[in-house]
């Protein structure tokens, strides 16, 4: 549960960071901010700028593992249906010649 609220603040927030046409600039020590805003060191703004690429890849990579796993249901599901089917036909074929045998017999 703490993960989806996690996930949903760090989701919403490039949202909220894209707003408006967002400023940025960089300060040294001391300086007054240019303009009303978060402050954010290198480190914090690489991380935030590359969270889309990493969530964009881990949508990717989860996406690919639900198609897999549906695939190989998928799969197996007609493998099975497919037995069923030859299994029927042998079984028919079988009746099949069994009441030919009978009314043979009875002829």
């Amino acid at each position: 549960m703490l993960n989806k609220i996690l996930l949903s603040i760090v989701l919403l927030m490039p949202s909220l960071a894209y707003a408006e046409n967002g400023r940025f600039t960089y300060l040294e020590p001391g300086m007054p901010a240019p303009f009303k805003g978060t402050l954010f060191d290198d480190s914090a703004t690489a991380h935030l700028l590359t969270l889309p690429e990493y969530y964009q890849l881990q949508c990717d990579l989860e996406l690919e593992y639900q198609l897999g796993l549906q695939q190989e249901k998928f799969n197996f599901q007609l493998s099975d249906l497919n037995s069923q089917v030859k299994f029927l036909e042998t079984e028919n074929i079988s009746i099949t010649n069994q009441y030919n045998t009978r009314i043979e017999l009875l002829e």
